[in-house]
């Protein structure tokens, strides 16, 4: 791949060996969790109806694709293509700009570019700030009912690391 992103892929979860997302279910009777087999089914094909073919990495391949959108030098993406997908909202009546991404803020010196998604089993959200040149993310292999607050304080504990790093952890 491009990236070398090689722990990705699209569509069906695993079913045994790590193939795509391996999805878990909360049971509130029994309060654990366990592997959701029924999202290994074919109807379960996220790929039909979910945004970028329902991609799915790993963490270390997010950060790979997260540097793509940070690093003066882009291995894949031209530095205009770059620019166009970070900052060109694809209409006045929504924070979305091309691929895929919402953006407070497109283009400023201020922006964020992120995106989350929830399948009802996986969770995960990413954040790019293009001027800080930082990108971090959170995910889960849990619906955004059990995860999403602890996923969103990860993301918040992460921004107050990088804005007070040299207090923490020194120049």
């Amino acid at each position: 791949t491009p990236l070398g992103m090689t722990q990705s892929g699209f569509g069906v979860t695993s079913s045994g060996a790590l193939t795509g997302p391996w999805l878990h279910r909360w049971d509130g009777e029994a309060l654990t969790i366990s592997a959701d087999n029924n999202t290994h089914l074919a109807g379960f094909n996220w790929g039909a109806r979910a945004p970028v073919g329902s991609a799915c990495c790993s963490a270390a391949d997010m950060g790979k694709f997260m540097r793509e959108h940070l690093r003066v030098d882009p291995q894949v993406l031209s530095t205009t293509v770059r620019s166009d997908m970070q900052t060109n909202e694809v209409s006045t009546h929504s924070d979305f700009v091309r691929g895929a991404w919402a953006s407070s803020n497109p283009g400023s010196a201020s922006a964020e570019i992120w995106h989350n998604g929830d399948n009802g089993v996986a969770y995960a959200h990413m954040s790019v700030r293009p001027s800080q040149g930082i990108g971090y993310a959170a995910m889960s292999n849990l619906s955004s009912q059990i995860s999403s607050a602890a996923v969103h304080e990860m993301h918040e504990v992460m921004g107050q690391m990088h804005a007070n790093w040299n207090t923490l952890f020194g120049a």
